[in-house]
């Protein structure tokens, strides 16, 4: 049986490594995206919650 501590943990990893590998070029102050970055976070909160 898995504990809730595992899955809040699990889910917690998926939203860093999603927002790591889809979000973090969008911060670049170069980058005119800035503003999509926290439409994007929320994203990977959609995409990890399908996962569990």
């Amino acid at each position: 049986m898995v504990s809730t501590n595992e899955i809040i943990h699990n889910d917690y990893y998926c939203k860093l490594g999603c927002a790591t590998y889809h979000c973090v070029s969008l911060s670049f102050t170069q980058n005119l995206n800035v503003y999509k970055v926290p439409d994007c976070v929320d994203s990977c909160s959609d995409k990890c919650s399908a996962k569990n």
